[in-house]
């Protein structure tokens, strides 16, 4: 979206989680607030963050979550968390999770996820920051 291009990762992150009918708090590491990355990997944690702020609405049964924004030994981490109803570990993860690990993968990055029925969950992914410079 033109917000991610125009301010960066932070303000789209906290402009989609305000269009959402939940409450998602979006907390952001101090080092983060001002950070620019490379187009590709911004564009990434961004479509994570999305795509676990729709899970959310759509089957966590809860009426907030929260997005963290952080870093850790050179990996932008992006966790979207949540206090919803979980779901079995065992289950196979839907195509946007499927879609999810596929786009991580193609820059070495990683995607976990933590649930249990009940239990609520978190989505963590990790991207490297290191990438060809930044276009546009």
């Amino acid at each position: 979206p033109p917000v991610l291009t125009h301010h960066g990762l932070v303000e789209a992150l906290r402009t989609q989680a305000s269009l959402l009918p939940i409450d998602i708090h979006v907390d952001v590491a101090p080092e983060m607030r001002d950070a620019r990355f490379p187009d590709t990997v911004e564009e990434t944690a961004y479509y994570v963050a999305s795509e676990g702020m729709t899970n959310v609405l759509k089957h966590a049964g809860t009426e907030r979550a929260t997005v963290r924004l952080g870093m850790h030994d050179g990996q932008i981490i992006v966790e979207v968390i949540d206090q919803g109803c979980g779901c079995d570990p065992a289950t196979p993860p839907g195509t946007g999770l499927v879609g999810l690990r596929d786009r991580l993968g193609t820059l070495g990055g990683e995607l976990r996820i933590d649930s249990r029925p009940g239990d609520g969950t978190t989505l963590r992914a990790a991207l490297p920051t290191r990438m060809a410079g930044r276009h546009g």
